[in-house]
Formats: C-alpha cells, structure tokens, sequence
C-alpha cells in the first residue's frame, strides 16, 4: 500500500511540475490583438495538470487516512517553506521594480508555484 501511495505521489508532482513549468511558454505568445491558439493551448496545459495533480494529492492523501490511523507529524517538510518566502519576496519585487518584463514574472511565478507544489509533494512523502 505504501508503494502505491508514493507512486500516486510521484505523479501528482509530474502533473504539477508540467502545470508550473507551462507558465514559461507565455513570453513565447505573440499578444497581436487577440488571442492565438498557443495561449489556450497553455491555458489547457496549465489547467488539466494543476487540477490532476491536486486531485492525485488528494487521492493519496485518502489512501494513507486509510492505511494509517494514527497521525504522525514530520518537521522535515518545513525546510521547503524558505523557497516558497523566498520566490514570493522576488515575485513581489519583480513586480514592483519590473512588471513589464513578462518573462522574469513568468519565471518568477513558475518557480513559486512549483516550490509550493514541491512543499506538498514532501509533506505527503514524509508522512508515508
């Protein structure tokens, strides 16, 4: 049960690093007027990844309630809460000292999400 648990697991973060990571193709679209083709292309891309990887979270998650009754807390996954502060003080400060250049907030914002979907693939780890 707990292979299956972490495999569920390990493609929960799959599913959340091609949702992250397709924020990166924004800087790419050419923003002529009105939309092009690309643009719901990642929009889907980003959509259908983040959405499976919560759901496989979740899945996970009701597994392990139901393989484990007691419930063990791990600290480990708190050394990953220092990336997530700080891609949000340098999103921040993208955006206020450089809001125009698309392609650092995408960068930045990538990097954030995916911090933050890394936290909860570790807290789930742990935990199992």
């Amino acid at each position: 049960m707990r292979q299956k648990i972490l495999k569920i697991n390990n493609y929960s973060i799959i599913a959340f690093f091609i949702s992250s990571f397709s924020l990166l193709g924004i800087p790419f679209i050419n923003q002529d007027g009105k939309l092009p083709k690309g643009a719901y292309i990642i929009a889907l891309l980003f959509w259908i990844a983040l959405i499976s990887g919560i759901v496989l979270q979740i899945v996970a998650g009701s597994m392990w309630q139901k393989f484990n009754k007691k419930k063990g807390k791990s600290k480990k996954n708190r050394m990953f809460l220092i990336p997530i502060a700080c891609f949000f003080i340098f999103l921040v400060l993208t955006i206020l000292i450089w809001g125009k250049n698309i392609v650092l907030v995408s960068v930045n914002l990538a990097l954030l999400l995916f911090s933050i979907e890394i936290y909860f693939y570790f807290k789930r780890r742990c935990s199992v």
